[in-house]
């Protein structure tokens, strides 16, 4: 038995045992609320994060359990793509019938990692009855699904052009990129498991990178890394990489975007989303022959600063010629005063 995580906060009974110390079973009898040792939330973590063949029905139980909490629920379904993945795949299509959105925005973030056919036509099903951040993130997984399989229907959109943000000349600072090191690639595709988002990640080429806001690296699908690859770009949409970021306390790194790709009249359309269906970047590949020119500037939202990217791709070789950013940065909204917000 392998748990991951090892620092979670106990109650005052159980705060002599570390978490990653108790047996398994005592932890999945906490999940089911069978004993007070552990609290659910916590327990779900670890029974998500270790090696249990079943672990997936423990996450079905929670998931199907309208006594439990919407917040633990959403848990729950997020969490659920890090077990058997064709059982998680039809126990998420049937959850796409709960109705409160809390929960269903955990289905479809699921949904969008792993989903299928099936799992499109279940979500175009239940979408006119979807609302708020469950419609956001139902809409980015249909537009996932459909890169990863290739097909026509839902393109990322395309942002107005004063919402694309222009990095001032001379007022950028270098974002620093290299070829991962081998120990950190090895790292990145540990962590992350096997096929995120439904693709097999390479382990060359993965560049790492770092500015003064974070640092993580660069993973690019394995179909993308042969001399044909361009040909298949020009021709469907697809998934073509992740970008993650570093927890550096933990030596660990978590998926934080993913890089979409369709053909367009001119080469290839790029645009890069958070995992929860931001839109971070926006760009495109000019194709000369067997090789393209890409190129990518960031998107305004809260919070966001400009950034230039540029680079070639050519025989299934990504290679990054310029990386800047600006500091300067969106206006963030104020938060509500706290003695406003109870009220």
């Amino acid at each position: 038995m392998s748990i991951l995580r090892s620092s979670l906060t106990l109650p005052n009974d159980a705060a002599a045992t570390p978490a990653a110390e108790m047996p398994l079973r005592t932890i999945r009898a906490a999940l089911r609320g069978a004993t007070s040792t552990l609290g659910r939330a916590a327990a779900l973590e670890l029974v998500a994060a270790s090696n249990h063949p079943s672990k997936h029905r423990d996450l079905q139980q929670v998931l199907e359990d309208e006594t439990a909490s919407p917040k633990l629920r959403y848990l729950a379904a997020v969490n659920l793509p890090r077990g058997d993945t064709r059982a998680a795949h039809e126990i998420l299509i049937n959850a796409t019938r709960i109705s409160d959105d809390r929960i269903r925005s955990g289905v479809m973030r699921a949904l969008g990692q792993i989903g299928g056919k099936e799992a499109l036509e279940a979500i175009e099903k239940v979408l006119p009855q979807t609302s708020g951040a469950a419609r956001t993130h139902a809409v980015f997984a249909a537009t996932l699904i459909a890169h990863r399989l290739g097909l026509s229907a839902y393109d990322a959109p395309t942002p107005a052009a004063s919402d694309v943000l222009d990095m001032e000349p001379h007022h950028g600072g270098r974002i620093h990129i290299r070829q991962a090191l081998s120990t950190e690639a090895e790292r990145s595709l540990i962590t992350l498991g096997v096929r995120p988002y439904g693709i097999e990640l390479a382990e060359e080429p993965m560049y790492e990178y770092s500015c003064d806001r974070c640092a993580g690296t660069i993973m690019v699908n394995r179909e993308f890394t042969d001399s044909n690859a361009l040909d298949v770009l020009r021709r469907r949409k697809a998934i073509f990489g992740i970008g993650t970021v570093r927890d550096a306390s933990l030596r660990t790194y978590s998926a934080a975007a993913v890089l979409l790709t369709a053909p367009s009249t001119n080469g290839v359309r790029i645009s890069v989303h958070l995992t929860n269906g931001s839109q971070l970047f926006v760009g495109a590949a000019s194709v000369n022959g067997a090789e393209a020119r890409w190129q990518l500037r960031a998107v305004r939202r809260l919070g966001a600063f400009p950034i230039r990217a540029e680079g070639d791709f050519r025989n299934g070789h990504l290679t990054i010629k310029l990386a800047a950013s600006s500091r300067r940065v969106v206006q963030k909204e104020r938060p509500i005063p706290m003695d406003v917000a109870v009220r």
